[in-house]
């Protein structure tokens, strides 16, 4: 009896097989990335729930962190009248970073 049949995730020999069988008329360089990808998602356990809040916080924290030294960096730039080109970049892409974690994709009916 498989693993998945208890609804369990499929062993690394069951995901290997399922992913041979998806791309068996593929070439070859097709069929080993595939086996590759397999073999890696089934082999790395998911995280449990506290594990995965625990990278959530530990995500968010860094990122809040880069945001206000960054703040900071654009705000000293400023004042010695230096420029702040790189740290804008930098401050633009860690909020965006940071929004997107909260906000819904448009696909799953952000609202």
């Amino acid at each position: 009896m498989s693993s998945m049949a208890n609804g369990d995730d499929p062993s690394v020999q069951e995901s290997v097989e399922q992913a041979l069988a998806g791309a068996q008329n593929q070439p070859i360089e097709i069929k080993a990335a595939a086996v590759a990808g397999a073999a890696a998602g089934a082999a790395i356990p998911s995280p449990t729930p506290q594990t995965a809040s625990q990278l959530w916080l530990a995500l968010v924290i860094t990122l809040c962190v880069i945001l206000v030294v960054d703040l900071g960096g654009i705000i000293y730039a400023l004042a010695e009248k230096k420029n702040t080109d790189v740290l804008f970049g930098i401050f633009t892409t860690v909020l965006s970073g940071l929004l997107g974690l909260f906000v819904r994709p448009p696909a799953q009916g952000g609202q």
